[in-house]
């Protein structure tokens, strides 16, 4: 519904889409506010309710999500994919049919997956193979010849990939802040709609492998799993440091 640009602040507004049952809103990829490969954006004191996605962003950096309260989706609510220098804070995030809120998949760092033949994939995803790191330049389904090229870009036969770095170069770690955060009953979708995605239903899923994070004085309650759940990634090395704080 709303697109930010860099620079951009959206604030003081209320986004409800009619739908607040997570076992019916399941419309694909509907997002209340996404940001897309931006910086520098502000989303302020916002409410959503509804969509697939309340608030979305996608390998964007050095933004902020602040006194937003975001509810009723049928995925999670507040999202991060291959972000890094973010911050939330003050947002209350409930009632959603997965994960209150989602951390995943760090761009340019040692938290990108492995290769693996016959993967859908989508533009600027990141792989490594034989400690390389890859990014994709085109979406296809991977081939049978795994990357192993150390400069420019080559095929796979089906995917393109775009030599990054070597294991031994330092690669970016992204960073994260996460504060005064409050994430509960989370994880309503049921088997009947979702598989066992329900399961999920964590406060904050942290799928991060390289990052640097922080999360402090955050409340989670009545949520289907984990109030906090980290996970790692495939890689194994150069793991960032997750603090955790004053949390309950």
């Amino acid at each position: 519904l709303f697109s930010l640009n860099n620079y951009s602040t959206i604030s003081d507004l209320y986004i409800h889409d009619h739908l607040e049952d997570p076992q019916i809103n399941r419309v694909y990829d509907w997002q209340g506010i996404h940001a897309t490969d931006k910086s520098y954006f502000t989303i302020d004191s916002v409410k959503v309710s509804g969509f697939r996605y309340p608030v979305q962003c996608y390998y964007s950096d050095n933004y902020t999500v602040s006194n937003c309260d975001l509810s009723n989706a049928w995925g999670w609510g507040l999202g991060a994919d291959g972000c890094s220098e973010f911050t939330y804070s003050k947002n209350s995030v409930h009632d959603n049919g997965v994960d209150g809120m989602k951390v995943s998949s760090p761009v340019n760092s040692t938290g990108a997956d492995l290769w693996e033949p016959n993967e859908l994939v989508d533009v600027n995803y990141y792989r490594e193979y034989e400690g390389n790191l890859y990014k994709s330049t085109n979406s296809d389904r991977t081939g049978i010849t795994p990357p192993t090229h150390a400069s420019g870009s080559v095929s796979d036969g089906g995917v393109t990939w775009e030599f990054v770095s070597t294991p031994f170069e330092e690669r970016k770690l992204p960073r994260f802040l996460i504060t005064d955060c409050r994430s509960y009953r989370n994880g309503r979708r049921d088997s009947s709609v979702g598989g066992p995605e329900a399961m999920n239903g964590n406060g904050l899923d942290l799928y991060t492998g390289g990052s640097h994070g922080v999360v402090s004085n955050c409340f989670f309650y009545e949520n289907i799993g984990p109030g906090l759940y980290g996970k790692g990634s495939r890689t194994y090395y150069n793991a960032g440091d997750l603090n955790i704080s004053g949390c309950s």
